[in-house]
């Protein structure tokens, strides 16, 4: 264990549930409940046993505690099958299909279920919490299927596979040396002490919002990281193509007074910066290079039709200079696309800061007098999670089209200003360079938008139409997984073109240009993860598969981030 976590219903953050969920150098923190937190719990639970489920309790109906569920919630349970009912519901619910989420997936959704439970509003044993957090800290994690909560009544199925594994059921499944595996093959030694679940314990369990909130949670968590990285690799794609920095002059920022708008101008001007100027002069130059090494490769032609090389040259600058005004929207909206889907995300994540703390569970009990009392409502519904799902998909979307059009500028010579086409660095014909990563980022960002359509939109009513609106959160938290990792390797291609570009560009000025100091930084990292200039074509999986570690591992963007400090964004 490389650290100590403390949960105690009210506090828990977002920073803490990354740590909880992926630890660090295969050592995760030591999760603890709050000693307050215990004590709340103990007792709220021992006036519910003493006043509510025993003999002077009269026997009354207590939605949760002693009936059924859903459509069944006029039915009593009897006193002497209350346990044995906690455990015939966690069987029942256990109907999830596909494949299993990876394990930072279910520690963070086993994180934020133990700390709604550790409010002591759901009116839980100190004991059911704590073998949440025994799950944790062993390191045994249940393997849950991804399909099968409809996002209102909480994700029902999900957490039931955990409550499975909680209550001992042999068929339950659990990851165990790598692959999941069913409790009753793992060594008796390893598995937890089962559990004997008391009234109202099995629906607490599983009334909750904990796997919507634990794959948002971490999407959003990457997703502010991927932001920043799709800004330092746009900057090298505008330094490749030799773009105009103008755009993201800070006055045009504020009077539009976006912070995410702001935010991103501020780091392209950053990693830009004591970079030489990308004006006219520069791009004349460019081109009289270009078309001199081409007059030059075709010196034979040019005799053989007594063309005067210096005037054809001369002929072809005249015709092909153009000066630039301003460039494309991809390189000149990138503050404007990036810094709304920055601030798209932002909100998303305060949407996830509230319900991190949030009480998912029905009925509540709450302080009344001097007891306490049951109230129904229906804070397991995952409406505020479905809707920032979607925001965050439609976000994170946006950032993979616009890099994919940076990207098929890169490899068009008409749209590059004069870079070799398909970014070929050997003889073209013979070569293809890399056209077909545009395919790729194409498909990509195809699949994206189908993704795209709101799962909030949707609703299929169930249990008798009890439970008649339902939100279908889970599903849009993961599709806005899914689009962030296609987003990912979108960029991954970008930064491949945008290095290569910059390499061509070079060959043809015929020295090293001075570029930004973060954008060097950049280039020079990709080429430090043994992704060489593409000369004659080579096979492309393995640079590519470089590029995607590149956007994904924490190193890059500390890079990224440090070299916008020194400049001081």
């Amino acid at each position: 264990m490389y650290d100590r976590q403390e949960i105690d219903g009210f506090s828990l953050t977002r920073p803490q549930v990354v740590r909880v969920a992926r630890g660090r150098d295969g050592a995760f923190a030591r999760v603890e409940l709050a000693e307050e937190a215990s004590r709340r719990l103990a007792e709220t639970r021992a006036f519910i046993e003493t006043n509510w489920l025993g003999e002077s309790g009269g026997g009354r109906p207590i939605y949760g505690f002693n009936t059924g569920v859903g459509v069944l919630k006029d039915r009593q349970v009897p006193n002497a099958r209350l346990e044995e009912f906690q455990r015939l519901y966690i069987r029942s619910h256990c109907v999830g299909v596909g494949e299993p989420f990876d394990v930072e997936t279910v520690r963070a959704a086993i994180l934020t279920r133990a700390n709604s439970l550790a409010s002591g509003y759901s009116g839980v044993r100190v004991a059911l919490v704590e073998a949440l957090l025994e799950l944790l800290n062993r390191g045994l994690h249940p393997a849950v299927p991804e399909i099968g909560s409809l996002g209102a009544s909480g994700d029902l199925a999900p957490l039931a596979h955990i409550g499975a594994v909680l209550t001992g059921e042999p068929s339950a499944r659990v990851y165990w040396r790598g692959r999941p595996t069913r409790l009753e093959d793992v060594p008796e030694e390893v598995r937890p002490p089962a559990i004997v679940l008391a009234p109202k314990e099995a629906m607490a369990l599983t009334n909750g919002t904990s796997f919507m909130l634990a794959v948002l949670t971490l999407a959003v968590e990457d997703g502010v990281r991927l932001v920043e990285l799709a800004d330092a690799i746009s900057a090298l794609s505008l330094e490749a193509m030799m773009g105009e920095r103008d755009a993201f002059d800070a006055r045009l920022q504020v009077v539009r007074g976006h912070p995410g708008q702001e935010g991103c101008a501020r780091r392209l001007r950053a990693l830009l910066d004591l970079g030489e100027e990308t004006g006219e002069e520069l791009r004349r130059a460019y081109l009289e290079r270009k078309i001199e090494l081409e007059i030059a490769r075709q010196a034979d032609r040019a005799r053989d039709a007594e063309l005067d090389p210096v005037r054809l040259g001369r002929y072809r600058l005249a015709l092909e200079h153009t000066p630039r005004v301003q460039d494309a929207y991809s390189l000149r909206c990138v503050p404007q696309v990036h810094g709304a889907s920055a601030d798209a995300i932002a909100h998303v994540a305060a949407v996830i800061d509230r319900e991190l703390n949030a009480v998912t569970d029905n009925p509540l009990i709450f302080p009344d007098g001097d007891g306490y009392r049951a109230l129904s409502g229906g804070n397991f519904h995952g409406q505020p999670l479905a809707l920032g799902a979607d925001y965050a998909c439609l976000a994170l979307a946006e950032l993979g089209s616009i890099s994919e059009r940076r990207l098929y500028r890169l490899l068009n010579s008409d749209l590059s200003y004069g870079l070799p086409p398909n970014l070929t660095g050997g003889e073209p014909g013979t070569n293809t360079g890399l056209m077909i990563t545009q395919y790729t980022a194409a498909a990509l960002v195809s699949e994206s938008k189908t993704l795209c359509h709101p799962a909030a939109a949707d609703s299929i009513p169930s249990s008798g139409d009890q439970e008649d609106h339902v939100s279908m959160g889970l599903w849009g938290c993961r599709k806005a997984r899914r689009v962030l990792e296609n987003t990912r390797h979108v960029l991954a291609l970008e930064l491949l073109a945008a290095a290569q570009g910059l390499d061509l560009q070079e060959r043809i000025l015929g020295r090293t240009r001075r570029i930004g100091r973060g954008t060097r930084r950049i280039h020079d990292a990709v080429r430090a993860a043994g992704i060489d200039t593409l000369n004659e074509d080579r096979y492309l999986e393995d640079d590519i598969q470089k590029a995607r570690r590149l956007v994904t591992e924490p190193g890059f963007l500390d890079l990224v981030r440090e070299a916008c400090g020194a400049a001081g964004a």
